[in-house]
């Protein structure tokens, strides 16, 4: 071997002890400590980062887990992935401290064989994942709460409308009534009136038709149902939301005019939570409106650009500056 070939070695033996540092430091700043365990699934090694080390030696992952019992099919399906002797990647459980806290690890690994192909066992890596998973818990809960807000608002606002609903249901429930009445009289004719009896039946159908429609509408203003993007009517959204605030609409005898683009502008939404803002506004402009003066009800949409949609409520109020006006003059 001449002087160039051991400088050539020399040169290999330190790029190969560079490449082993840098992959060591990826792995230790990737993962927080390193694990290996038997055929039987028992660990036989954890590196000195671990926190449980020494009660885990010997044990399987589910004998340290606490929630076997909460998870079954997670854990089914975990150990399936490792009798199949499969790779498996961030698998995630909750187990506990020596101290006796809460902890949830994240473990990735991959089957080891022997030259023959036998079956030697797992070895991985496990990171301490407790901040990431009580963070998503954090945010699934303030997610509820907020979906529980805006339900409670939602109740809310339809209490408020409670004559206008009952008003609407009880319209088509009187035709139905009435059209089961006007049918039984023509089937007691002599002969009965069949043609007669079958237009009555159809009213009768659309009527309950009507009362369905205002219910349903009814209960999904009032329900808990997560926030749903998706292609939406606008203008459909509003006919209903109008639909159910007819009888307030015609107890204050407001004139309203709805000016809605046609075709309608595609849109992406939440149907109920669009509704709801909608209603609100509907709501305070006919509370703004006086008994003595021109009671004027407009709702527009229309493409501002082709980029935005703009749906408008406005009434005929005096407004904010003309109160202000009234009450500062002598």
């Amino acid at each position: 071997m001449n002087d160039r070939d051991i400088i050539q070695r020399k040169q290999a033996e330190q790029a190969l002890r560079e490449s082993e540092h840098r992959f060591r430091d990826y792995a230790e700043t990737a993962f927080d400590w390193f694990w290996e365990m038997g055929p039987d699934f028992r660990f036989t090694n954890l590196s000195h980062q671990a926190p449980f080390r020494a009660s885990v030696i010997g044990g399987t992952r589910w004998d340290v887990a606490a929630d076997v019992d909460e998870e079954p099919e997670k854990w089914r399906v975990h150990r399936a992935i490792l009798d199949a002797r499969e790779p498996f990647r961030d698998f995630t459980y909750k187990t506990v401290r020596p101290d006796g806290s809460t902890m949830w690890v994240s473990v990735s690994g991959k089957p080891v064989f022997d030259e023959q192909g036998g079956f030697l066992g797992y070895r991985g890596a496990a990171k301490d994942v407790s901040d990431r998973v009580r963070a998503d818990e954090a945010e699934r809960a303030l997610q509820e709460t907020r979906m529980e807000l805006a339900r409670v608002a939602r109740v809310t606002t339809l209490g408020a409308l409670t004559a206008s609903i009952a008003h609407e249901i009880h319209q088509p429930l009187t035709a139905v009534v009435m059209n089961a009445a006007a049918g039984l009289r023509w089937l007691s004719g002599e002969p009965p009136n069949l043609t007669e009896v079958r237009e009555t039946l159809a009213r009768t159908a659309r009527d309950g038709q009507r009362a369905i429609d205002v219910i349903a509408r009814i209960r999904a203003l009032a329900s808990r149902a997560p926030v749903k993007m998706e292609p939406l009517d606008i203008n459909d959204a509003i006919r209903e939301v109008i639909a159910l605030m007819q009888g307030e609409i015609s107890g204050k005898r407001l004139a309203l005019n709805m000016k809605l683009a046609d075709p309608a502008p595609e849109m992406l939404g939440d149907r109920v939570q669009l509704q709801q803002v909608i209603m609100n506004l509907v709501l305070n402009a006919v509370e703004a409106m006086g008994d003595g003066e021109p009671r004027e009800l407009s709702i527009e949409t229309r493409e501002d650009g082709g980029a935005k949609l703009v749906v408008s409520v406005s009434d005929s109020g005096l407004g904010l500056r003309a109160v202000q006006r009234s009450l500062l003059s002598p």
